[in-house]
Formats: structure tokens, sequence, C-alpha cells
């Protein structure tokens, strides 16, 4: 799995739902290390998150899975490792006991597999040897805020596009206004830093639909951030989510992280699905390629500068200089 979909999950809805553990399963994709290896990389993950969620208790039950038409017992004896040495880390399901009765390419499970595993990790979790209902230590969720007082300002729709003459337009409607002043128009390329851009004059009071409209003459290249803010007459203000608006095709947006030691991994904005991933040294020769998938294993390849040629559903090409750490 990407390391960002656990980053989403830890960052979007663990705050909501909280977390008792992280179940792990890897081991079938680390063919090309060892023991040792596996630990390592493993490990950093494992401390990647507990630094993000900001919880250094966060649990994670790590499966005996290396088989691949049979078991690699050095990568066994990295994932024992892990469940001995690091604290909070228990042991999961022991997928390996899934021959290849239970895997349809001596790989990966078929129904009858699938069933095991499931068998495999209620085992794990209920198993009375490690207790780990009660020794996992659970990161609550965020209790939710009391609700705002009523907005003074109904804001019913904001959205923006860029126009021709490398313009962005941006619309807003509001459906209630209440003591409105006017509106101070922001933007900004992190999306933590805000600069105001502009103003809109408001209506005052009003309970009708009102539409407005502001040209941005001077969107940033890349991804551009924009957002409201509603002043009242005497001075109250409030914000408005922020939108993300694109105002070129740089690749730059588009593969990540850079500089990168095991993975890279391709993202698009537009629902299109990457067609083809394609790595090359500096003198033009191809030493990677892979179809029908958004991330590519960089492990194995020398540190150094590299060429990234990615070809998406959309016919989109993107080029780009990557470094291999």
């Amino acid at each position: 799995m990407p390391y960002v979909n656990i980053r989403n999950t830890l960052s979007k809805y663990v705050p909501q739902t909280g977390l008792r553990s992280i179940l792990s399963l890897h081991g079938v994709n680390d063919q090309d290390t060892d023991g040792d290896g596996f630990k390592f990389r493993n490990l950093k993950v494992i401390e990647k998150t507990r630094q993000e969620s900001n919880y250094q208790q966060l649990a994670w039950m790590i499966a005996l899975d290396c088989y691949n038409n049979g078991i690699n017992q050095s990568i066994t004896s990295g994932q024992e490792s892990l469940i001995a040495t690091v604290p909070d880390v228990f042991r999961g399901g022991n997928l390996n006991l899934i021959d290849n009765s239970g895997r349809y390419d001596g790989l990966h499970f078929n129904e009858q597999g699938q069933q095991k595993a499931a068998e495999l990790w209620r085992d794990a979790i209920l198993d009375p040897a490690t207790n780990f209902t009660q020794n996992a230590k659970s990161l609550m969720a965020t209790p939710p805020p009391l609700p705002s007082p009523p907005l003074p300002v109904t804001l019913v729709s904001f959205y923006g596009k860029s126009i021709e003459n490398k313009k962005t337009e941006l619309r807003w409607v509001t459906s209630v206004e209440e003591n409105n002043d006017y509106f101070e128009i922001e933007k900004s390329t992190d999306a933590i830093h805000f600069d105001a851009i502009g103003t809109s004059k408001g209506r005052g009071d009003s309970n009708e639909n009102v539409d407005y409209i502001y040209m941005d003459e001077a969107p940033n290249l890349g991804i551009t951030y924009y957002r409201l803010k509603q002043v009242d007459y005497d001075g109250k203000t409030t914000t408005s989510r922020i939108i993300a608006l694109r105002s070129d095709t740089n690749s730059n947006d588009f593969v990540y992280p850079n500089p990168a030691e095991h993975h890279l991994e391709i993202t698009t904005d537009d629902g299109s699905t990457v067609e083809e991933i394609t790595l090359l040294d500096l003198s033009g020769q191809q030493v990677l390629q892979k179809s029908k998938a958004s991330q590519i294993e960089i492990s194995s390849l020398k540190e150094g500068e590299y060429l990234i040629r990615v070809r998406l559903s959309n016919g989109q090409l993107i080029r780009k200089k990557i470094t291999k750490i």
C-alpha cells in the first residue's frame, strides 16, 4: 500500500473514528531484500505513522506473510523480529499456513484462501496469549467541536475555473446575508499562508440568491488555493472553505516523493489513470517499466538522477527528472 493511503486515513478518518490498530500483511512484495531489510523498511513506516499521528503507542499487528510458492524464511525472521522487539507491535495472522491449495497462482488467495485468511486474522486478534484487545492502546477519536453560532452569510457555492489569457475566474453564490459589508478574496501557494488579492462589496442584508464574480489576473503557476473572508460592518470575519485550482499542467505536481528512496507515486487530478511508467537513465536507456499501476518500486536503482515518463489514459504524457537517494 502506498504510504499516502495510510497518511490520508490517519489525517481524514481516524480523528473521527479512532483507531485500534494497523493490520499489516506485507512480505510477498519484499522479495528484493532479506529479513533485516524487511524489518528496516517496516520499522520506518511504523515510526512514521506514530510520528504523524502524534501517538507513540499506536498499535500494529504484523502478519507472518511471505508465501510465494513456498515460505521465505528470511522475511519470516524479519517479521518475527519486529513482533518481538518493537513496542506495541503484535502478532497477526500466520498467513503462511495457507499453502497452494488456497492460492490460485501460488501467491494470491482464492476463495478458500480468503476465508482461511479471515479466520487466521480472527484467531490472532482474539488469541488470549496475546490479549490484543486489552493490550493494544487505542488511538481515540477527537471529540467534535461545539456547533458554531449561525453565520452572517450562507454560502451556497464557491468555485473557480481557468479561462483564456491565463486568468482564473472565481464565482460564489450566497442565499442569506446579514450585516455583510464585503468579501475579501485571498490566495495561497501552500493552503496555509494566504494573501489578500481583492475585495467584492456585499449586499448588507439579503434573503435571496446573490451571485458574485472575481477575476484573478495573475494566478500562480501550478496549483493556486483560494478562500473568501467575509467581513461584517462591525469588523467581525468568517472564512470560507479552501478551493484549489490548477493553472497549468506542470508535471512537478504529479510525481512524488522527489527525491525518493523506495518508490514513486503518480497522482492525477482529473480522474485519469496511469497507463505506463518508464524510467530512463540520463543516457536514455530504459531501466524500469511498469504498466497499469500508479506506483513503481525503485529500491533496486543506484543513487542518482533519472528521467521518468508517464503515459496517462487521457493521452497526457508527463516527463520529469527525479532523484534516487
